[in-house]
C-alpha cells in the first residue's frame, strides 16, 4: 500500500515540475497534443481502480489516500502548463508504466481465498453425510410404526381329539394369517408328538412368528384311550373258527362259494397286496364274514422296524377296509404270529411291544390253535396242487383241542389253491362231527392257546 502511495507522489511530484516549466517559458497556450500527451498518463495512473480492490482486503482506512489521490484531476491543468517541447519528460513520467506494478499488486485475487475459502464444497461432504439416508431407511421408519398385533393361528377341527384303539392321529389342519404378513400357515411350527399307540394324553404347541416379531401360539389336546371289548363269551369246544391269512387273491371267490354252499362263516385277516382285494373284501363283508386287518405290505423289515412303523402300517389297511365297507377293524394277526423270531432281525424286543401296546389298547390279535401247514417248508412250492396231509392236519389238530375242552383257530391261506381246495373236506368232517363254524367278533376270548408264547 506504501509502495502505492510513493509511486502517486512521484507522479504528483513529476506533474508539478513540468507544469512549473511551462510556466516560466512563458507560452500560455496550450499544445493540444501535449495536453493529449499529458493526460494519458492520468489514465494510466488511475490506480483508483486497483485501490478500489481494497475493499475486498477490508483495510478501507488505508485506501483513503486514493482520495487524495485523487487529485490528479487537478493535475489536468498542466495541459496550460506545459508546453509540447518539453513534455517530452513524459517518457520519464511513464516510470508510471514500470509503476504500473500495479498488476503485481493486484494480489488482491490471491487476497481474496474466497475461491480457497470454497473447501466449503470440500467440507459439505453431504454426499459422505449420506449414509444418514443409509442410517434412516424406511424401515427404520417403519419400525417405529411395527404392526404390534400378533398372528391369528387357527385349529380345524376340535381342539380336544380323542382316539381309540389304536386309530392314529391325523392332523386336522390349521391356518396362520397377519395383518401384515398375510398368510403364514407355512411357518406354522409344531410341538410336541402323539404316540397313539400309548394310552395317555397329549398336547401339540402350535406357534407362528411374523415379521415384526409377534407371536401367536394355539394348543391342541389329543386323548388316547383304549376300545371298550364286551365280556368274552366261551364258545365251547365244539366250535371251529376257520381264518384266512394273506388275501383276497383269485382264489377268494372259490372259497366265498364253498363257505356259502355249507353257510359257514369264517375270519378274512386281509392284505391289499392283490388287484382282486377291494371286490373280495367287500363281497367277504356282504357275505356276513368277519373281515380283520393282516397287514397293509406285509413286509417284515418294514412293519417290525418300530412301534409307530407297525402301528402306521396297521392303520392304513384299517383305513382301506373302512372305506370299502364302512366298519373299521378291531380284530388283527400279526404277520407270522405273535410268535415269530423273524422281527429279531428288524428291532429286538418288538413283538413284546406290539403285544403290550394292543393289550393296552383294547385291540384284540389273534394267532392259531390248529395249523393246517399251508405254509410250511414241507407243502407244495406249486399251490394248486392237491396236498393230502392238509385235511388231515386239520382233522388231527382240532380233536385234539376238543380233548382239552378249548375251541380250534385253525389256520390257512387262501392264496394257496390246494388249501382253498380242502376247505369243503374239512366243513364236512366238521358238521358231520358235531362242530358249529363260527366267524371271530369281539366276544371270542383269546385264551386257550390262541395267543401263542412271545420269542422276540
Amino acid at each position: 500500500m506504501r509502495k502505492k502511495l510513493l509511486i502517486t507522489a512521484l507522479f504528483l511530484c513529476v506533474m508539478l515540475s513540468a507544469w512549473a516549466c511551462g510556466k516560466d517559458g512563458g507560452d500560455n497556450s496550450p499544445s493540444p497534443t501535449g495536453a493529449n500527451e499529458a493526460v494519458t498518463p492520468t489514465a494510466e495512473a488511475t490506480p483508483t481502480p486497483e485501490v478500489t480492490a481494497n475493499p475486498e482486503t477490508t483495510p478501507t482506512p488505508e485506501t483513503t489516500p486514493t482520495s487524495e489521490a485523487t487529485a490528479t484531476p487537478e493535475a489536468t491543468s498542466a495541459p496550460e502548463a506545459t508546453p509540447t517541447p518539453e513534455t517530452t519528460l513524459t517518457p520519464e513520467a511513464t516510470p508510471t508504466s514500470t509503476a504500473t506494478p500495479t498488476p503485481k499488486a493486484t494480489p488482491t485475487p490471491e487476497a481474496t481465498p474466497t475461491p480457497k475459502a470454497t473447501p466449503t464444497a470440500k467440507a459439505t461432504p453431504t454426499p459422505k453425510a449420506t449414509p444418514t439416508t443409509k442410517a434412516t431407511p424406511t424401515p427404520t421408519g417403519t419400525e417405529r410404526r411395527k404392526d404390534s398385533d400378533p398372528p391369528t393361528i387357527t385349529l380345524e377341527g376340535d381342539e380336544v381329539v380323542t382316539l381309540e384303539g389304536g386309530v392314529w392321529y391325523k392332523e386336522p389342519g390349521f391356518t396362520a394369517t397377519d395383518k401384515k404378513d398375510g398368510d403364514l400357515t407355512k411357518s406354522v411350527k409344531v410341538e410336541g408328538e402323539v404316540k397313539y399307540w400309548h394310552v395317555g394324553t397329549y398336547t401339540l404347541k402350535y406357534s407362528v412368528k411374523d415379521s415384526d416379531g409377534n407371536v401367536a401360539t394355539a394348543k391342541r389336546t389329543v386323548v388316547v384311550k383304549a376300545r371298550e371289548l364286551p365280556e368274552p363269551i366261551d364258545p365251547g369246544p365244539m366250535t371251529i373258527y376257520l381264518t384266512f391269512d394273506d388275501g383276497p387273491s383269485g382264489y377268494t371267490q372259490q372259497l366265498l362259494d364253498v363257505l356259502a354252499k355249507y353257510d359257514v362263516k369264517a375270519t378274512f385277516f386281509v392284505t391289499h397286496n392283490h388287484k382282486e382285494a377291494d371286490d373280495m373284501i367287500i363281497a367277504e363283508h356282504a357275505a356276513g364274514h368277519t373281515v380283520a386287518i393282516h397287514t397293509n405290505t406285509h413286509d417284515y423289515s418294514k412293519l417290525y422296524k418300530s412301534e409307530k412303523a407297525y402301528f402306521d402300517d396297521m392303520n392304513r389297511m384299517a383305513d382301506i377296509i373302512e372305506d370299502l365297507i364302512g366298519e373299521r377293524p378291531a380284530i388283527i394277526r400279526f404277520p407270522g404270529g405273535s410268535s415269530n423270531t423273524v422281527s429279531k432281525k428288524y428291532s429286538k424286543g418288538i413283538m413284546t411291544k406290539l403285544t403290550q401296546d394292543m393289550n393296552e389298547l383294547g385291540i384284540l390279535y389273534f394267532d392259531w390253535n390248529v395249523d393246517s401247514r399251508d405254509a410250511s417248508s414241507d407243502s407244495p412250492k406249486n399251490s394248486t396242487k392237491w396236498w393230502d396231509p392238509l385235511v388231515n392236519n386239520v382233522i388231527n389238530g382240532i380233536k385234539n383241542r376238543t380233548k382239552n375242552g378249548k375251541f380250534s383257530v385253525v389256520l390257512q391261506h387262501d392264496v394257496k389253491k390246494f388249501s382253498v381246495a380242502a376247505v369243503e373236506d374239512i366243513i364236512k368232517w366238521g358238521l358231520e362231527n358235531g362242530y358249529t363254524f363260527k366267524a371271530l367278533d369281539l366276544t371270542t376270548p383269546t385264551t386257550g392257546g390262541v395267543h401263542q408264547k412271545v420269542a422276540n
